[in-house]
């Protein structure tokens, strides 16, 4: 019998409230780096505002239908999907190079890695039983996908509690690694009063610094890694900033559709 073999050492950032411009830049910084070095970085962060982000492939006017978050900043994510108000929650980026990834699973940019979505979420899952809380993936996903809002959606690998839906992520592929983002729903924001949180259905106090690093042990399990904390390298910092200017924080990215 094999070995086991060493754990991957992977980066580890935790990051203070940002802006959504911010917040998407050091994403999508981390994906070229990943791709660049071959090693992956776990990130958990928040948002410094009620920010709502629109999926890639949503269209600008629609959230002229959303009137509870008409006072929110808006941005466009690069990854698709409904529309998220990101508020209170706790947001986690996962950046995983593709050399990395088990045998048979596709590099194809065009293929998801069920993998990485399957293990993420159920670290969170065995965080939650810790507190007797029962959660569950969702078995399969909603036929209609119109709702503006990504929480009034269902995809395979949501996380569900009593039939509703608390945890939702996405991914995208470039540069050889992949961006997996996903949004933990804390409780209820009053920009978006129809999405229920942990604190509604789980029906206890939710602390967010606690959950982090509690999944982020069960997560370094699931993937045989081990973390190293670290802030961003200063060319990051300098990407960041360009990205966050010329991107994310464009009108006309975030109207481009």
């Amino acid at each position: 019998m094999a070995a086991p073999a060493d754990p991957l050492v992977c980066r580890l950032l935790e990051d203070p409230p940002l802006e959504g411009a911010t917040n998407m830049a050091i994403d999508e910084t981390l994906l070229f780096s990943s791709g660049e070095t071959a090693k992956p970085t776990l990130r958990f962060y928040s948002w410094c505002r009620p920010t709502l982000s629109l999926g890639y492939f949503q269209e600008h006017a629609q959230r002229r239908t959303h009137a509870a978050s008409g006072s929110c900043v808006m941005i466009r994510r690069s990854t698709g999907g409904g529309a998220i108000l990101h508020d209170r929650e706790l947001t986690y980026s996962l950046l995983w190079p593709s050399e990395k990834l088990p045998r048979g699973e596709s590099p194809s940019p065009l293929m998801a890695s069920a993998w990485l979505y399957k293990t993420i979420h159920e670290a969170l899952i065995r965080v939650l039983g810790r507190s007797a809380v029962q959660a569950s993936l969702a078995a399969d996903a909603t036929t209609d996908n119109t709702d503006f809002l990504c929480f009034k959606r269902r995809s395979v690998w949501d996380i569900l509690i009593g039939g509703v839906k608390v945890l939702g992520s996405a991914q995208r592929r470039s540069r050889g690694a992949i961006l997996q983002h996903g949004s933990l729903i804390l409780a209820t924001s009053k920009h978006a009063p129809e999405i229920a949180g942990l604190a509604e259905v789980a029906r206890g106090v939710v602390n967010a610094e606690t959950i982090a690093s509690l999944w982020a042990e069960e997560i370094a399990a699931g993937l045989n890694v081990q973390f190293k904390k670290v802030s961003l390298e200063n060319r990051e910092k300098d990407l960041v900033a360009e990205i966050a200017a010329k991107k994310y924080g464009s009108v006309r990215w975030t109207e481009r559709r």
